[in-house]
């Protein structure tokens, strides 16, 4: 996410260095309109498409989903392979910028992650640096499903004011309407919801969302389907 934890901070002692912190590397780069730095981790061998999963576990989070789908026009990608020591790493780095001058994409009308048709969806959760449920009494782990991100244009204000999940199967999932109010790290902006399912979703299972709400007061209704993968 857009910040400076201690895995985006590089060491100037080591080589390949370029700046510390994600934000001084952007600039440096000619990114002076913005720039965003995202990792993901997945346990080598833990799964067949390593690519993918490192994809997946990236968007399957609150901060790092909202920054990634932020409307940067350049971006770039890294994986590195730390196959040493007791617990081997797959690492991605996503890194966004804005040119100078250029404004970021927007969209026209509220738009969702997962959306119509979404396939091979992580299931759940594999916890999030910061975590954005601190303080709400629960954590960002298994036991909470894909976040569903539902984001208006920018300087609008977004207030969620119900929300299903329900599985192909007839099962309803218990949800959490989430607002940038709530943010205990203050990341996400007014225009950012999400709707949290309260326990992890089911392998290779397609369920159905159905979110009302309003942007600066005008009602707006979606309903999508996405599917999960085999995990």
């Amino acid at each position: 996410m857009d910040g400076e934890a201690g895995g985006h901070l590089e060491d100037a002692n080591k080589s390949g260095f370029q700046a510390i912190t994600p934000n001084e590397r952007g600039t440096k780069a000619g990114y002076v309109g913005g720039s965003g730095e995202f990792i993901s981790y997945r346990g080598i061998g833990t799964a067949s498409n390593m690519g993918d999963a490192l994809v997946r576990s990236l968007l399957g989070s609150v901060y790092h989903l909202a920054g990634s789908f932020d409307g940067y026009r350049d971006a770039g990608v890294g994986v590195s392979f730390a196959e040493g020591g007791l617990n081997p790493v797959a690492t991605l780095n996503w890194t966004v910028g804005q040119p100078t001058d250029v404004p970021r994409q927007e969209p026209a009308d509220v738009v969702t992650y997962p959306c119509e048709g979404t396939t091979g969806v992580q299931p759940s959760m594999r916890g999030e640096a910061p975590d954005p449920f601190a303080g709400l009494g629960f954590a960002a782990d298994e036991h909470v499903g894909q976040p569903i991100y539902v984001r208006a244009p920018a300087g609008k204000e977004i207030d969620l004011l119900s929300a299903t999940i329900t599985s192909s199967t007839g099962d309803s999932i218990p949800v959490f309407l989430y607002h940038a109010s709530q943010d205990p790290h203050k990341v996400l902006t007014g225009n950012q919801a999400f709707v949290i399912p309260r326990q992890g979703l089911a392998q290779e299972t397609t369920y159905t969302v159905q979110v009302q709400g309003t942007t600066d007061g005008i009602g707006f209704a979606r309903t999508f389907s996405f599917t999960t993968m085999k995990w």
